[in-house]
C-alpha cells in the first residue's frame, strides 16, 4: 500500500486529523510505503476507533 497525500481524497478536508504522518514519523506531503505489519497496526487501531474515518485507499498496481 502507498500512501500518496497528493491523490487522497480527503487531502484538505482532513489533513489536520491524518494520522499517518504521528505513526511514521514522516512530512504530510511525501507518498508513504506501508509494510503488511504497519498496515494491520492501523487497521487494529481503526477498528478499536482510535483513528478518524479518513479513508486510505490501496493505490491499484
Amino acid at each position: 500500500m502507498l500512501i500518496d497525500c497528493e491523490a487522497c481524497p480527503a487531502r484538505g478536508r482532513a489533513c489536520g486529523e491524518c494520522v499517518i504522518p504521528l505513526i511514521l514519523d514522516s512530512p504530510i506531503d511525501l507518498p508513504v510505503d506501508l509494510d503488511d505489519a504497519e498496515r494491520r497496526a492501523i487497521s487494529v487501531l481503526a477498528e478499536a476507533g482510535l483513528l478518524p474515518s479518513s479513508p486510505v485507499i490501496p493505490r491499484a498496481g
